[in-house]
């Protein structure tokens, strides 16, 4: 039940193509026929892809690297977004590091951590 769509061949100005009506009648016919769509765009600061591409979608996830981006970067590409009249319905976090705790006193020590059970 999972359906993928490859980039194939990189054309010299990917978002010549993002921009002719093509593109917008391609992205309507996916959402009559399919439940969800999911459109991975590159950094929004690199290219104008992600803010051209956000003009056809219902939702826009910012996705960010744990302990990669500076918050300077984030409150930019955010700008830029809203800029382009983007909302950001939220953020998805990858490559986070899960680190165990513990706390206590004296000789009494309590210790949480996640995994599989």
């Amino acid at each position: 039940g999972l359906y993928v769509i490859t980039s194939g061949v990189l054309p010299p100005n990917p978002s010549e193509l993002l921009l002719h009506e093509s593109f917008e009648t391609k992205m309507a016919i996916l959402a009559e026929n399919f439940d969800y769509v999911v459109i991975d765009a590159p950094p929004i600061l690199a290219v104008t892809d992600a803010a051209i591409i956000g003009q056809h979608v219902a939702t826009t996830l910012m996705v960010i690297k744990d302990n990669f981006h500076p918050m300077r970067e984030l409150e930019q590409a955010t700008q830029q977004l809203h800029h382009a009249g983007i909302k950001i319905s939220g953020a998805v976090f990858n490559s986070v590091t899960i680190k165990t705790g513990r706390y206590g006193y004296g000789q009494y020590v309590y210790r949480y951590s996640y995994g599989k059970e």
